[in-house]
């Protein structure tokens, strides 16, 4: 779609179809007799010939042409890890687990490669409240700190992402929920 013409995309014939490669590893555990689980995750994806769109803007007119092309090195690695475990004095639940991912991939500006670093370290926190099965309360926190480096002129970029949650259900006369 080139209706607006100071950006312009342009069709690569000679364009490859990425592949993905990716070894995932998993372990899962829970004791029905204590009721602790443990949940556990890492994943490992290499691109080859991952596609990108390599962009150009020329200096005179300003107009800017992206036109897709493959490139290497595109990798990410990703864990998690679950733990769950009950409260029976306070009828109640934790869950607690950290998660970090690392990407590196890379962009084409002005027919230079660059390098584009993505990192992240967060956790959840989860707390559930049970009376019978009248009434539960759930309660989480989400926090995360996102880092991208980049090899180009263009300030790296660090954010700090919040998510708290409240929940609540009240089960009344069997048949309703509010």
């Amino acid at each position: 779609n080139n209706t607006d013409p100071f950006n312009l995309s342009l069709c690569n014939k000679n364009l490859e179809p990425a592949y993905n490669h990716r070894l995932s590893l998993n372990y899962t555990t829970f004791d029905p007799a204590t009721f602790v689980n443990l949940f556990a995750f890492i994943t490992a994806t290499y691109t080859s010939n991952a596609i990108a769109n390599a962009q150009s803007i020329n200096q005179e007119t300003f107009v800017r042409v992206t036109r897709p092309v493959n490139v290497d090195n595109n990798k990410s690695i990703n864990g998690n890890l679950h733990f769950g475990f009950p409260v029976k004095k306070l009828n109640s639940r934790f869950n607690v687990g950290p998660t970090v991912s690392y990407s590196e991939s890379l962009s084409i500006l002005q027919g230079r490669e660059n390098s584009i670093r993505k990192q992240t370290v967060g956790g959840t926190a989860r707390y559930n409240y049970s009376l019978k099965e009248i009434l539960t309360v759930d309660l989480s926190a989400n926090l995360s700190h996102q880092q991208t480096l980049y090899d180009f002129n263009s300030p790296d970029q660090v954010y700090f992402n919040k998510t708290y949650t409240a929940e609540m259900n009240l089960n009344c006369f069997k048949k309703y929920q509010l």
